[in-house]
């Protein structure tokens, strides 16, 4: 879990950008938001994987 706050902080103290504009925590920001994102579309896949009626719909190969 400390990966989640140094990495953050290195990159905040090596990239230059314009804290101004972003904020001091942009990096941390941008991180968290790409972690929530993947699963949010990780969840979606595996509660559609699980479902039985739209697994059948989804994921069935369609009649020629």
């Amino acid at each position: 879990m400390g990966g989640f706050w140094w990495a953050p902080k290195i990159l905040g103290a090596h990239v230059p950008y314009d804290s101004g504009l972003y904020g001091a925590a942009l990096f941390l920001f941008i991180g968290w938001i790409s972690i929530n994102l993947h699963h949010y579309f990780i969840d979606s896949v595996i509660w559609r994987r699980d479902n039985p009626h739209v697994r059948r719909l989804l994921f069935s190969v369609p009649a020629p």
